[in-house]
């Protein structure tokens, strides 16, 4: 009991102080005197169970926070943590759409192309949107660069676009059957991953 009487005292302080409040301030908000305010941080006493739940709710705890000692210092740890993993989503996810927004333009260069391919020389160019996959993976992994912590990402992006250049290269010389191509990319995709293992590990192999 003494426990959880010492701990309350300490957070019920700590979070008055958080707020810059003086005790008559903080007691204020729930209609008790600095004095109750007073033998609650000095752990003569301890408010009610519907005071308890009022002050949690009031500052976004729950009852066991405030219960526990240094409950208050780890739950507001833990919302700046969630707090920077929803802002680090926030900023991926417009990194993300701005990466979608130009790899959109080289599918509409690829449109543009095929149409004039179509109607100027009678011939419809269906290459151009075989072209487009590699290119576009070249654009998302130029973007990815920039993204930090976001490595196997940049493999991925980086590991398409060779398999996807080699792909057009082989239909584009489709009547050589040069499909030995496939084998170049072997050698680079091995080196791909283990240049994102290095990367991961801290190891800058390419500087950017």
């Amino acid at each position: 009991m003494d426990d959880v009487r010492g701990a309350l005292a300490a957070n019920l302080a700590e979070l008055r102080k958080e707020e810059n409040l003086t005790q008559a301030e903080f007691a204020a908000q729930f209609n008790y005197s600095d004095k109750a305010v007073s033998k609650w941080e000095r752990g003569d006493s301890l408010p009610d169970v519907v005071m308890l739940k009022t002050i949690a709710d009031l500052y976004g705890l729950r009852v066991d926070d405030l219960l526990t000692d240094g409950g208050v210092a780890a739950a507001r740890a833990e919302a700046a943590e969630t707090g920077g993993g929803k802002q680090h989503d926030a900023y991926l996810m417009s990194k993300v759409l701005i990466a979608a927004m130009w790899v959109t333009m080289v599918w509409v260069v690829a449109v543009v192309v095929f149409l004039y391919s179509q109607f100027s020389i009678g011939k419809m160019y269906w290459m151009a949107f075989v072209w487009a996959v590699p290119v576009s993976f070249a654009v998302a992994f130029l973007f990815s660069r920039h993204w930090e912590g976001e490595t196997t990402l940049q493999c991925v992006f980086a590991s398409l676009f060779v398999w996807s250049t080699i792909t057009a290269f082989y239909f584009q010389y489709l009547e050589y059957n040069i499909w030995a191509a496939f084998f170049v990319g072997v050698p680079v995709q091995i080196a791909l991953i283990l240049g994102a293992k290095l990367r991961r590990a801290g190891v800058h192999w390419l500087h950017r």
